[in-house]
């Protein structure tokens, strides 16, 4: 695709390091680069996202998250239609889809996760600007299992989880 995007909405960083993932909203991809010693980004694959078979997904924020097994995987909300997407991030950094999930259908604009200590469980939220408030899934191996919002909230535009070293929250 070269460097012309047309609306790069969220960018995260592989904690394995040496990726990046990029997605953009007008065009729905995701675009993930390799990481050279020189700081210059070369291109590694372009994920199409799409909602019900047809291209037209509108990837946001992004977040990733790792099982204590050792698989790591992205999430990326669908600011139009609702959705999450699950992805698989293999050993050289691709993507493979994973799963859809029905997310609330009110504009997931940002998404943030969280390992509670001492637990296989994980959890994941977002941030949803129409009817302003946050929302949490549980994540159990490749599952989200809804949870409830709470809001209203004043128009959410992002999320952070503040996590220790260990990704745990107490």
């Amino acid at each position: 695709k070269g460097t012309a995007f047309g609306f790069p909405f969220g960018i995260v960083a592989n904690p394995s390091g040496g990726v990046i993932y990029m997605s953009d909203n007008h065009d729905g991809f995701i675009d993930v680069f390799t990481i050279g010693s020189d700081g210059k980004l070369s291109p590694l694959q372009q994920v199409q996202i799409t909602r019900a078979g047809a291209p037209n997904g509108n990837p946001g924020l992004m977040v990733i998250t790792s099982d204590p097994g050792g698989g790591t995987y992205l999430f990326v909300p669908d600011t139009a239609g609702g959705q999450i997407w699950e992805f698989t991030i293999q050993p050289d950094g691709s993507l493979l889809f994973a799963a859809s999930f029905p997310g609330p259908a009110t504009m997931p604009i940002g998404i943030a996760a969280a390992n509670k200590a001492a637990s296989i469980n994980s959890y994941i939220l977002t941030a949803n600007k129409s009817g302003n408030y946050a929302y949490w899934f549980l994540r159990s191996a490749s599952t989200l299992t809804p949870g409830t919002s709470a809001g209203p909230l004043n128009a959410p535009v992002g999320m952070v989880a503040v996590v220790n070293p260990q990704g745990s929250f107490a």
